[in-house]
């Protein structure tokens, strides 16, 4: 039998106000620097995300934004094998 490396991470967390609140229906993109891969979702009710199964390596940048609220960027994450960033 052949056994494969997990070859993909994973990035989740929670996008929320200044204040703490969090905030539902942002939009938040990932985007490998390197390759230009980029990939994004929208955060539920709790304001929660979860991006799966994205490609090794880096440098990702991820970026949240929201209606009212403005955007978030933030820099510099490198994904190793069957990593998973919150």
């Amino acid at each position: 039998s052949t056994t494969f490396a997990q070859s993909i991470a994973t990035i989740s967390g929670t996008v929320r106000s200044k204040s703490g609140e969090p905030l539902p229906g942002a939009t938040v993109l990932v985007r490998n620097e390197s390759t230009g891969f980029q990939t994004g979702v929208s955060t539920n009710p709790e304001g929660q995300f979860v991006i799966n199964q994205l490609p090794l390596g880096g440098p990702y940048a991820l970026t949240a934004q929201t209606i009212g609220y403005g955007r978030l960027r933030k820099t510099g994450y490198t994904l190793r094998i069957g990593e998973r960033l919150t």
